[in-house]
């Protein structure tokens, strides 16, 4: 069995709402500095995804991609998907 679209969809919305709450959250924003920083990596802002531009998901996973065990240790402290 491959991964359907809709599986995928449910990934690619999870780190958009990630991303919108870092950039939300100032807070959570420093947090992000810090847990960057503690693991040797530079703490990025990253592309929005806005819904009216074709191309802006694919930026923003661009931009995330060398982020993404980070993100996941960040968010999802027991996820193992990557």
């Amino acid at each position: 069995m491959g991964i359907t679209c809709h599986c995928i969809d449910n990934y690619i919305k999870l780190i958009i709402y990630a991303i919108l709450y870092l950039w939300t959250h100032p807070q959570v924003m420093k947090q992000w500095g810090k847990f960057c920083k503690l693991n040797g990596m530079r703490a990025k802002r990253f592309a929005h995804d806005v819904r009216t531009r074709w191309n802006s998901t694919y930026k923003l996973l661009l931009s995330t991609f060398e982020y993404k065990d980070l993100l996941c240790g960040f968010f999802w402290p027991s996820c193992s998907i990557f």
